[in-house]
């Protein structure tokens, strides 16, 4: 009789089961904060213009946080269709050294709106001691529902050597904006509907003063290390997120 140890499967299969339920309940989570994510975006300007805003600050329970909003009104446009537009471009817009799939989420019924959307991408660190890459892993997930479509996306990059991790959270909404023909009903088009596209993304910073990883810096202090570490790799993801908005910008430019 040959005896097999099924162990080792079992353990994998059981991880990335847990891991998938722990992913699909930080895309609900993060859903549930719409409403009052829309409230801090549209208390950066007019809620009727269009604006990207970028802040840097510390919160109490986030750490060091970055943040960049924006709004965009696009008149004439149906927000149900071009939020299945977005979808579709920004989920197949990856680059080339990046890995994406898109699988359903846990105990749920094999609709669009069901799908979450997992990404691998490479950041490229440029530092005093050489240009060196890091790895992350981006989840993102469409919900709709009658007056609006939301995109929900969590991202973690940890460093290898280091205590650093960096959370990205982000929201893309696009509500149905048909009220504003009451002002502006020849902007409108034939198709008398318009739609008010906002976004957040929101970068928090955790580390320790026991970093190390020489490579980074050529400090030989721990917290000097890890400052310059978590500086390479903040401008890195915040490049990545003014990227990914401009061709979000670009899209909405061709309405």
């Amino acid at each position: 009789m040959v005896m097999r140890d099924s162990s080792s499967k079992t353990s994998s299969a059981k991880c990335i089961s847990s891991e998938a339920e722990d992913v699909a309940a930080e895309m609900v989570r993060l859903y549930d904060d719409t409403d009052s994510i829309l409230k801090e975006i549209q208390a950066s300007n007019d809620a009727n213009a269009a604006f990207v805003t970028e802040n840097s600050m510390h919160d109490v329970t986030l750490g060091k946080v970055f943040e960049l909003r924006s709004s965009t009104p696009v008149l004439g446009s149906d927000f149900y269709l071009l939020g299945e537009f977005l979808w579709s471009y920004v989920t197949t817009a990856a680059r080339n050294d990046e890995s994406v799939e898109t699988q359903p989420a846990p105990g749920e019924n094999d609709a669009p709106n069901d799908f979450v959307h997992r990404e691998e991408y490479t950041l490229t660190l440029e530092t005093q001691s050489g240009t060196f890459e890091v790895q992350g892993v981006a989840f993102a997930r469409k919900f709709d529902t009658p007056h609006r479509t939301v995109f929900t996306v969590t991202s973690t990059v940890r460093v290898p050597g280091s205590d650093l991790v960096i959370h990205q959270n982000s929201w893309l909404v696009a509500s149905d904006h048909s009220s504003v023909t009451e002002d502006a009903p020849d902007s409108l088009g034939s198709s008398g509907k318009a739609t008010l596209i906002n976004a957040l993304h929101r970068l928090s910073i955790k580390t320790s003063s026991s970093s190390r990883n020489e490579k980074w810096t050529s400090s030989t202090d721990p917290v000097d290390a890890s400052k310059n570490l978590e500086q390479y790799v903040v401008k890195a993801l915040s490049n990545r997120i003014r990227e990914r908005q401009q061709l979000v910008q670009q899209v909405l430019g061709m309405f």
